[in-house]
């Protein structure tokens, strides 16, 4: 039995000690919206730091759903960076002085990231036809690194023409 023990443990120690440590993020697809809009509140519920929001047209109704979070976590200093369609009239939907804010053009989906650990992104036109919320971090990081592509090219006023 031992000559037996210390084979097993001469063969899977270095198996066991080799394996590659998997993660096991959540991806989840919504087809609607006020799934989409539970958990995003969810989301806005557990910030503490930062809130990047992308908001075309299509994302105006989960984004404005979200709208009293988004005031409580501004009274909480919470860093907002709002970039909005510049081809729309943004000014009836309280976004505006909330946060930072830049327009842009020409956006066909939206989202809005959280702490760097989440994200809920919307796909579509003129609805969204595809809503994906994840914390899988590479997922993530890439739509920051996304965000802030656009953010550089955003312009700081609506009175300017946007492209």
């Amino acid at each position: 039995m031992r000559t037996w023990h210390k084979l097993i443990l001469l063969e899977l120690q270095p198996i066991y000690e080799r394996r590659e440590i998997r993660e096991k993020p959540d991806i989840w697809i919504f087809r609607g919206e006020l799934d989409a809009i539970a958990t995003l509140k969810e989301m806005l519920n557990d910030t503490k730091v930062e809130v990047l929001i992308v908001a075309p047209k299509i994302a105006l109704p989960i984004v404005s759903a979200s709208l009293p979070s988004l005031r409580a976590l501004s009274e909480l200093d919470v860093r907002l960076l709002i970039m909005l369609s510049g081809d729309l009239d943004w000014s009836s939907t309280g976004l505006i002085g909330l946060g930072e804010v830049r327009f842009k053009g020409g956006m066909f989906g939206g989202g809005i990231i959280v702490d760097e650990r989440k994200a809920l992104l919307t796909l579509g036109e003129p609805e969204p036809s595809l809503i994906i919320w994840s914390n899988h971090l590479d997922l993530v990081r890439f739509a920051k690194s996304y965000f802030y592509y656009l953010w550089e090219t955003a312009y700081k006023s609506d009175s300017l023409i946007l492209s």
